[in-house]
């Protein structure tokens, strides 16, 4: 299960590849360079070459097996390269998380030494945020949802997944918008100064690709959900990342 120690997929992998290497007390760290476009999300892993690459190999293939095969589909390719999937389940897990507005609750604006009114942040992201907010509003007044602090708190969880496991994706800039907030959130999580602006315009982007192509009028309850993961995407760069009020109307 994911927790709110681990806001990304990334990191949550990440800390479990440091945990299988910690035996070897070696000054390596995990680093991950992650897939990007679409569905499914993955991640590729070159730490078993650091720590020998004579047996990256034997290493890697150690690796894997280390990993829940539950949770990844992991594949091994030489001289020693992992090449890690998320399965949907635990996609489904990590957006409930971020949709539910349990990170959101957890984030403080952050405090600057500078003035805040002197960012100038483009009007496509604090519209970004205000039309995934009042989206979701609407989602509400029609009955589709039921919120709370800006997250959506029924129904719990979210029919993120079908009966046969796999994720309700039906049109590709859904894919799209999940596969981008997975790389937001590692930004926000991997990195230790993120470009916060640079995140918000990609995302931005991403989520008018999204509201162009999936009419509110067709805004399912797992769409809406996405809608919820991407406010709170761009709440926390606004709000932790660049200290500045994420607007909720315009």
């Amino acid at each position: 299960m994911l927790t709110g120690n681990f806001i990304s997929l990334g990191d949550r992998l990440r800390h479990q590849l440091q945990g299988a290497i910690a035996h070897l007390n070696s000054p390596h760290r995990v680093s991950l360079k992650g897939t990007r476009g679409g569905l499914p999300v993955g991640y590729r892993c070159a730490i078993a070459l650091k720590l020998d690459p004579r047996q990256g190999l034997a290493i890697a293939e150690d690796l894997a097996t280390s990993l829940d095969a539950s949770d990844y589909r992991v594949s091994v390719t030489p001289p020693g390269l992992l090449d890690i999937s998320i399965r949907d389940r635990v996609l489904a897990e990590w957006l409930q998380t971020w949709a539910d507005g349990t990170v959101r609750q957890g984030a403080s604006r952050r405090c600057r030494s500078d003035d805040p009114g002197l960012i100038e942040i483009p009007f496509v992201v604090q519209y970004a945020h205000a039309r995934c907010q009042s989206l979701l509003r609407l989602g509400e007044r029609e009955g589709w949802i039921r919120l709370e602090n800006a997250g959506i708190v029924a129904p719990q969880p979210l029919p993120w997944l079908a009966d046969e496991g796999h994720l309700c994706v039906s049109h590709q800039a859904e894919a799209r918008l999940i596969a981008h907030c997975v790389t937001v959130a590692d930004a926000i999580a991997l990195t230790p100064e993120p470009d916060s602006l640079k995140l918000l315009m990609g995302l931005s982007a991403a989520f008018e690709e999204f509201y162009r192509d999936c009419p509110p009028a067709e805004h399912s309850p797992v769409r809406l959900g996405l809608l919820s993961v991407t406010g709170a995407l761009l709440y926390w760069l606004l709000e932790v990342g660049l200290g500045v009020e994420a607007l909720s109307q315009m």
